[in-house]
């Protein structure tokens, strides 16, 4: 309890610190909260940009294949909704120049960036697709630049490329389809759930 009472900070002090510390909230809504609140502040008022998400369904290439093949067309909306509700990846993501974001996918666990891992936007490409820095990233012997998305390296940081990826969830009423959600593999990363920090 003493390491607690003096690591606290309240008030003024918190303003200070509020979006340059690492937050764990027990609710998924506060996480919404903190994290909006934080992006409102570094946009400086001015509305963000988003990332929207394609949403669709494709043939799980891994079905059992001894039935008849099954019909994308028959995929009611509200069916791939609700199979895509847990997806880690949400519909939109809010962003700007010098958010903190999360990793939502293990895509690069060749560059030793996971999910949970965070970074910040620090430009884009002439494409949109945002460049995110990870401090503290030591680029693992044999990787070269131009692979996995590495844009580029120091002696304790990356860059990468973050294009949206596809996500995908099965649609258990429909053996042998997936839900897809094309993304980009982030979420704003000032704050995440004490579940999510977990996982």
């Amino acid at each position: 309890m003493q390491l607690v009472a003096d690591r606290s900070v309240e008030a003024a002090e918190y303003d200070k610190i509020k979006s340059h510390v690492f937050h764990l909230m027990p609710r998924h809504k506060d996480v919404l909260a903190h994290n909006r609140a934080c992006l409102q502040d570094l946009a400086g008022g001015a509305s963000p940009m988003v990332f929207n998400a394609e949403d669709g369904v494709e043939v799980d290439p891994d079905r059992d294949e001894s039935g008849p093949p099954p019909n994308l067309q028959n995929v009611p909306e509200f069916s791939r909704k609700a199979a895509l509700s847990d997806c880690v990846a949400p519909a939109t993501v809010p962003h700007c120049l010098h958010a903190r974001v999360m990793i939502v996918n293990n895509r690069m666990q060749p560059l030793g960036v996971c999910h949970g891992s965070t970074g910040c936007i620090v430009s884009y490409e002439p494409d949109g697709t945002p460049v995110v820095r990870l401090e503290n990233h030591v680029l693992p012997a044999g990787v070269e630049r131009g692979s996995w998305g590495l844009r580029d390296a120091g002696s304790n940081w990356l860059e990468v490329l973050c294009p949206q990826v596809k996500f995908t969830a099965r649609l258990l009423a429909f053996p042998g389809l997936l839900a897809t959600r094309t993304q980009v593999p982030f979420v704003l990363g000032w704050a995440t759930t004490i579940h999510m920090s977990q996982s």
